[in-house]
């Protein structure tokens, strides 16, 4: 956190080698997500170290991730999954067969809805 010409606290990310602070306005689409993502599982931790198990829903949060990232994302849900239920919604079917490929079966649940229009199955 960083503190603005106003006086406000201001949320940024720190560059790779830690000098050079970058804020969100500055960030492209998939580094603010990956923001996002960290700072709303960081609340959620907190969240269930004094309180009930909730769901935690993601919708399409990793269509802006690289493979690797989505990876490692993926497995840290996995993890998260066996403090509380985490629900990810996704309509790309690579993110689908990263998870399948990724996290353990055992922990994997996934449903997929049919395109009324085309019969074909999409990640839902």
């Amino acid at each position: 956190m960083e503190v603005d010409e106003k006086g406000a606290t201001v949320l940024v990310g720190v560059r790779p080698g830690g000098r050079e602070i970058v804020g969100v306005g500055n960030m492209s689409e998939g580094t603010a997500d990956q923001l996002y993502l960290a700072t709303r599982m960081a609340s959620l931790e907190a969240y269930l170290e004094q309180n009930e198990a909730l769901p935690f829903v993601i919708d399409d949060i990793l269509i802006q991730f690289d493979d690797e990232r989505a990876v490692a994302t993926l497995k840290v849900l996995g993890e998260l999954s066996g403090r509380t239920q985490v629900i990810f919604f996704t309509h790309h079917r690579h993110l689908l067969e990263l998870a399948k490929k990724h996290i353990r079966e055992e922990i994997l649940f996934t449903h997929c809805l049919e395109n009324i229009r085309t019969g074909d199955q999409s990640p839902g």
